[in-house]
């Protein structure tokens, strides 16, 4: 009867220690690394891949190599494989006739603030840009063509302000944007100096955001108007397309 007993609570142990790993392993969205010359099963490689999960399971590997600003990052660190453990990702709802794959790579990240890059993987090619540095990505919108999308970064002044800037993006080459107005680009694109509570495409080259009505970004201002009515104003946004 005792040796049933002993019998009985090792598998229950046994169980839960099973249990536990199992939600361990499920329970983390993080990026892996491998070495190829470590895993016989694979060519003798030293390249280093990370290894992004979809939702619904897949996985995607990217030669860390075929990111050059990341890959430089990574080298300047202390501790690589800790800085990649830390590395947060995006897949994005972008879409183009290509069926190509959008991901955005979180990296550097302080308590709320990461540098930002944007991944494409079409057909095999794997190109990327750098957007955001040490600042807060809030949202992302794809133009109706889908050739442009628009991204949306906040840097935070204390505790109550939030300054904000837009990005746009040719996703077919790979490149920044900027406004027709150098005065809206410099309002608006180049700097976070504005709130940005709202953006949104008229058309394939036009952005309509909605920021604060006030005459003055300064500090003492913005703190007002976050703690007042927060009154709005409509501020369009001709995005300037060279290669077009």
């Amino acid at each position: 009867m005792r040796l049933l007993k002993k019998a009985i609570l090792i598998s229950l142990v046994t169980m839960l220690i099973l249990i536990v790993i199992v939600i361990i392993f499920f329970s983390k969205k993080e990026i892996g690394i491998t070495n190829k010359e470590e895993n016989d099963s694979l060519s003798k490689v030293n390249d280093e891949e990370l290894f992004l999960f979809e939702q619904e399971g897949k996985e995607i590997s990217i030669p860390i190599k075929s990111i050059p600003v990341y890959e430089e990052y990574l080298n300047e660190q202390s501790d690589r494989n800790l800085e990649i453990q830390r590395t947060l990702y995006d897949f994005l709802d972008f879409h183009d006739s290509a069926g190509s794959t959008y991901i955005l790579l979180k990296y550097s990240c302080g308590t709320k603030l990461c540098s930002t890059l944007l991944i494409k993987l079409s057909n095999e090619i794997i190109s990327s840009i750098a957007l955001g540095y040490g600042s807060i990505f809030m949202e992302a919108k794809q133009s109706p063509n889908p050739n442009y999308a628009a991204f949306l970064y906040g840097q935070n002044e204390g505790n109550q302000v939030l300054r904000n800037n837009l990005l746009a993006v040719d996703l077919r080459r790979m490149k920044l944007l900027t406004a027709i107005n150098n005065e809206v680009a410099n309002n608006y694109i180049d700097s976070a100096i504005w709130p940005i509570t709202s953006f949104n495409w008229l058309n394939n080259h036009m952005l309509e955001i909605q920021t604060a009505d006030i005459l003055n970004s300064d500090y003492n201002a913005l703190l007002n108007w976050y703690e007042s009515s927060m009154k709005t104003k409509e501020v369009q946004i001709e995005i300037q397309d060279n290669d077009e």
